[in-house]
């Protein structure tokens, strides 16, 4: 393995380096969308940087809750059992609190506005905990 890669293993054992990497990229990410989806608007800053914030914060605080559930169910040995109740269970108190805030919002729209947040959380929080398995291990 190359000294990027050797770096690039080293860090990611460092948990705020895992943390905060996606929450940045989460920011990058969904702040540019709101921006553009904004772009012609007076508002067009004002939606980018709530958006990004918006996403940073939610990155965070799910890779930190992540990280509190992988390490309080380190009792659990089979990783055929601990993956999946650990991503599970992660994903679905991020989703419930989602969830909560949108059907207060609006109630005949909270599965639609949720959709593609579901699905894209549920691969991020898997990978997560994947990950974390294999740092684990190594």
């Amino acid at each position: 393995m190359g000294q990027v890669g050797m770096g690039l293993k080293a860090s990611l054992k460092n948990r705020k380096i895992r943390v905060l990497i996606p929450a940045v990229l989460g920011f990058l990410a969904y702040g540019a969308w709101a921006a553009y989806i904004n772009r012609g608007t007076d508002h067009l800053i004002l939606s980018g940087l709530a958006e990004g914030v918006r996403a940073f914060t939610f990155t965070s605080i799910g890779s930190l809750l992540i990280e509190l559930v992988w390490y309080l169910t380190r009792g659990i040995k089979n990783l055929k059992i601990r993956i999946p109740f650990a991503g599970f269970s992660t994903w679905a108190a991020v989703q419930c609190i989602a969830f909560s805030i949108h059907y207060s919002i609006n109630p005949e729209t909270v599965l639609a506005t949720m959709g593609p947040s579901l699905v894209v959380s549920c691969f991020y929080v898997n990978s997560y905990v994947i990950g974390l398995s294999r740092l684990e291990r190594a």
